[in-house]
This record gives structure tokens, C-alpha cells and sequence, in this order.
């Protein structure tokens, strides 16, 4: 998700610099947009960017960074021009994760997802170069939205696919726990439980089915 920031807005030296790298496995990636009280609501960031010489500096916590512990390089969203409308002023910065000023704080536990970290990922005083703007300055908000809808586009089969394997391991727990002398399995109010998530389950994969055939 994060490395397609990088395939839609960046420039050629860019792409040269990091994407062979990436495909190969050697460098994984982040992107740094959510803060404690912005996410998909990107015009309200509050990431500040501040032009000094031939660099851009950088001051905020982003919040719920996939893969920050272990990125390199973040794609950091932010704000310089105050005065335009809130989709005209956002700007995204490949920030490497030796750079001055970056860290990250707390690691966040989660539910599921555990395969990849989340943190609280840290800006203060960092110095990016010039150089380092993916897209044009003021102009990314798009670019940020474009590659939300991917997100959503993939993060829907892989929450039905999360929950058709959930409901295998259940039945399969169900059948083998034993409460009151007889496997959970025997109780008519479980089975019906269990009845009716797969019923839903079924119904979001054949609703995704049916959109796909007329597409």
C-alpha cells in the first residue's frame, strides 16, 4: 500500500532510487498519513512542512504506522500554505528513516494483523531534502486519496477471507471443546450462531462475485 505512493507520484530519479529495491524485498515501506485525530479525513493533517534552503522540515506524531518499526522510506504526508483550502495543501515526502528528527514511540498492540507493526512514528525538527517531494508541492492530496481507494479496494476480499478462515477455525474449536459432558458442536444455539456468520460470510463474497461479473 505504501509503495504505490512512490509508483504514482514519484519522479523518474525517484523511482530509480528506490523502487528496484523494493520489488527485490530489500527495503520495506511506509506511509505516514493518520495522526490521533486525522485519517481518512486527510485535509484535516496537521503534519507542519517548513522550507529551509534546500530543505523541508518536518513536525507532528503520525499515529498507526503500518510497518514503522522496520520502514525505510516513509511516505509522509503534511501542510505548508495554511491560507488555501484544506485539498490544496498537502504535500508527500519520501523520508528516510535515518533522518535527523525521525523516531518512533509507542508500538501499538492490535487484534489481528500481526504479520506487520504499528507505531507512533515521530517528526521533530526532521530535515528532508528538497529533492525528496513525491508529486508537486501542494498538489498530493489527490494522489493521497487515489491511493486510498486501493487500500479499500484490497482490504475488502481480505476481511472476507479473514473471516471465511475465522469461522473454519471456530467450527473446528467447536467440535473438539467439551462443556458439560458433550463438544460445543451439540449445543443448538452455537450451531445456529455458526450458521448464521457463515450465511454473511457467504453473502459478502457472492455480493463481491456478482459486482465482478457485471464489471
Amino acid at each position: 500500500m505504501a509503495s504505490r505512493h512512490l509508483a504514482n507520484a514519484g519522479h523518474e530519479e525517484q523511482l530509480q532510487r528506490y523502487m528496484p529495491r523494493i520489488v527485490s524485498g530489500d527495503l520495506i515501506t511506509a506511509v505516514a498519513v493518520t495522526e490521533a485525530d486525522a485519517g481518512s479525513d486527510v485535509a484535516g493533517i496537521k503534519t507542519d512542512a517548513e522550507r529551509d534552503g534546500d530543505f523541508w522540515v518536518l513536525n507532528e506524531t503520525k499515529m498507526f504506522i503500518t510497518n514503522g518499526a522496520h520502514a525505510d522510506p516513509y511516505f509522509v504526508a503534511a501542510k505548508i500554505d495554511l491560507e488555501a483550502a484544506g485539498s490544496r495543501r498537502r504535500t508527500i515526502y519520501a523520508v528516510e528513516s535515518e533522518a535527523a528528527g525521525v523516531s518512533f514511540g509507542r508500538m501499538l498492540d492490535k487484534m489481528g494483523w500481526r504479520s506487520s507493526d504499528t507505531v507512533e512514528l515521530v517528526f521533530e525538527d526532521c530535515r528532508v531534502p528538497a529533492g525528496n517531494v513525491l508529486g508537486e508541492v501542494n498538489k498530493d492530496f489527490y494522489a493521497i486519496m487515489k491511493n486510498f481507494q486501493n487500500e479499500r479496494l484490497v482490504l475488502g476480499p481480505q476481511a472476507k477471507g479473514e473471516a471465511q478462515k475465522a469461522l473454519e477455525l471456530t467450527l473446528e474449536y467447536v467440535r473438539e471443546r467439551k462443556a458439560f459432558g458433550a463438544p460445543l458442536w451439540e449445543k443448538q444455539t452455537i450451531r445456529q450462531r455458526l450458521a448464521q456468520r457463515k450465511a454473511e460470510v457467504a453473502a459478502a463474497r457472492h455480493g463481491s462475485t456478482r459486482k465482478e461479473s457485471r464489471a
